[in-house]
């Protein structure tokens, strides 16, 4: 049971820590280096991105996960038509198997190309392979459990609701069968270790635009910030002029 807890209860928590945490530790470690940090993202994106259907099928997958979570109640609405549930799953299932797939072929090349750092090496294995087990287990959950779209918008999404909450409701996975389990603890352990693979490059360089496109928004407001403290000085100066 305690085992179950730290799983389900603390390990997620943990593993946003370490996201953003290993994240801004790496942008304060690279900021001044973002021509090195633009050709690794570059070399990571061609390395590990460069099939259609890989980019294509993880988005989808993202995408429909994401909109399971913030709009639950129209999926279940979309659902409670037997021809649209049937159209939703028959797509799902495709789509993540040519994820799975896909994966499994980025996979066989990442392990068949030798790079100079091992250690970047190690840890794009280790998440690859969190999104591998990730894929295959949902793939399993479609096959044997059907209308997943339904029943997870009643369970999963609360759980993970709770999670941004910060009060754990692991109830709702500790009683599904152990590969809904395994889905969710693989997801939480990809995104454990994104800091230390080279996707943190992309991450990074996100970090930086996104920081650098805030600094051109304030920049207005400084000048307008200076304008408006001269004039305040020069009227002030005219309504109560210094005495000799």
């Amino acid at each position: 049971m305690k085992n179950n807890v730290f799983l389900f209860a603390i390990w997620p928590g943990v593993s946003l820590v370490c996201l953003f945490v290993g994240i801004g530790v790496r942008y304060v470690l690279t900021r001044t280096q973002m021509a090195k940090v633009k050709d690794e993202m570059s070399r990571w994106w061609n390395a590990l991105c460069g099939s259609m259907l890989w980019q294509l099928s993880m988005g989808l997958l993202i995408a429909g996960h994401m909109a399971a979570l913030v709009l639950p109640h129209v999926l279940l609405r979309w659902n409670a038509n037997p021809v649209r549930l049937y159209v939703l799953e028959g797509c799902a299932f495709v789509i993540g198997l040519a994820a799975t797939i896909s994966t499994a072929v980025v996979m066989w090349r990442h392990l068949g190309r030798a790079e100079e750092s091992v250690l970047s090496e190690v840890f794009d294995t280790v998440f690859i392979t969190m999104i591998f087990v990730g894929l295959l287990s949902g793939i399993g959950l479609a096959a044997i459990y059907r209308w997943g779209s339904s029943w997870a918008a009643i369970t999963l999404t609360p759980y993970i609701s709770s999670l941004l909450r910060a009060k754990p409701a692991t109830d709702y996975v500790l009683e599904m069968p152990p590969l809904v389990r395994l889905h969710v603890f693989s997801a939480f352990a990809a995104i454990a270790v994104i800091p230390l693979t080279r996707l943190s490059y992309v991450l990074v360089y996100a970090v930086d635009a996104g920081l650098d496109l805030i600094g051109h928004g304030l920049r207005p407001l400084r000048a307008l910030r200076s304008y408006a403290d001269v004039l305040l000085h020069n009227l002030g100066s005219r309504l109560w002029p210094e005495e000799d």
